[in-house]
C-alpha cells in the first residue's frame, strides 16, 4: 500500500485545522456583535437554557455555548435547539463532507466562470493572476490596457481573488467621483491576486434593507 509521507499527511491536517478554527473564530466574533447590537438578542435563562438546548445536543456528546442560541432565538417565544451553532458547523460538519484542501481552488473568483460557465456571474472588466492581467475574454494584456478598460466603466468593485467576502477587502470606483489616479493606486494596492467587476444591482425591495450591500437570502 503506498501511503504519502508523514509529514505531507501532518502539514495538510495542520492546514485544515487552521483554516477551519480561522472560520470558527469569525464567525464567533460576528455573532457576539450581532448579539450586542440585539441588546443580548433572547437572553433567556441558563436554567432554561439546559433543559431545552443542552438537553438536546446530550445525546451528541456537544455542548454549544449560550449566545448562539440568544442570537438564533432573537424575538421569538423560546430557544429552539435544533439551530446549529456555526462553530459545529465549521469545525466538524463541513471538513467531514468536504475537502477543505480544495477550499482555495473553488472559491478563486478569477476562475469561478471557468468552474461554473453555466451559472450567472457578475461581469468582469480585469483579472489578475499571478501578476499577470487578463480581460473577460482570458485574453493577456497589459497594466496600461487593464486600466484604461476600468476606466471605461462607470461604477466597479475590486476585490481579492481569494479570501474575501462578506465586504472584506473590496474598494469601489465610481468614474463621477474617483480621478484616474484612484484606479491607478488600486492596481497599485491590490498588486495581485484580484478581479475588477460591475456592480451588480439588485431588486429595489432587497436594496430597502441595506443599500451600500448587495443582500442575499438562503431558502432552507
Amino acid at each position: 500500500m503506498v501511503r504519502r509521507k508523514s509529514l505531507a499527511r501532518f502539514m495538510d491536517w495542520l492546514y485544515v485545522k487552521a483554516k477551519v478554527l480561522k472560520m470558527s473564530f469569525t464567525s464567533s466574533k460576528s455573532a457576539k456583535k450581532k448579539l450586542k447590537s440585539l441588546g443580548g438578542g433572547y437572553n433567556g435563562s441558563r436554567k432554561e437554557f439546559n433543559n431545552i438546548v443542552r438537553k438536546y445536543w446530550k445525546r451528541y456528546n456537544y455542548k454549544p455555548k449560550k449566545y448562539w442560541y440568544d442570537l438564533y432565538c432573537n424575538n421569538m417565544e423560546s430557544y429552539d435547539p435544533r439551530f446549529i451553532p456555526d462553530s459545529l458547523w465549521f469545525q466538524k460538519i463541513l471538513p467531514y463532507y468536504n475537502n477543505i484542501l480544495f477550499m482555495r481552488s473553488y472559491t478563486d473568483k478569477n476562475i469561478l466562470d471557468k468552474l461554473y460557465p453555466s451559472v450567472k456571474q457578475p461581469d468582469c472588466i480585469v483579472k489578475n493572476i499571478s501578476g499577470i492581467f487578463y480581460n473577460d475574454n482570458w485574453e493577456i494584456i497589459g497594466r496600461n490596457e487593464a486600466i484604461s478598460l476600468c476606466a471605461n466603466e462607470n461604477e466597479l468593485i475590486f476585490k481579492p481573488a481569494i479570501d474575501s467576502g462578506a465586504g472584506r477587502l473590496i474598494s469601489f470606483y465610481d468614474k463621477k467621483k474617483d480621478p484616474i489616479e484612484t484606479l491607478e493606486r488600486y492596481f497599485d494596492d491590490y498588486k495581485t491576486g484580484f478581479i475588477v467587476q460591475r456592480l451588480v444591482k439588485q431588486h429595489k425591495d432587497l436594496a430597502r434593507i441595506h443599500n451600500k450591500s448587495l443582500n442575499t437570502l438562503r431558502v432552507i
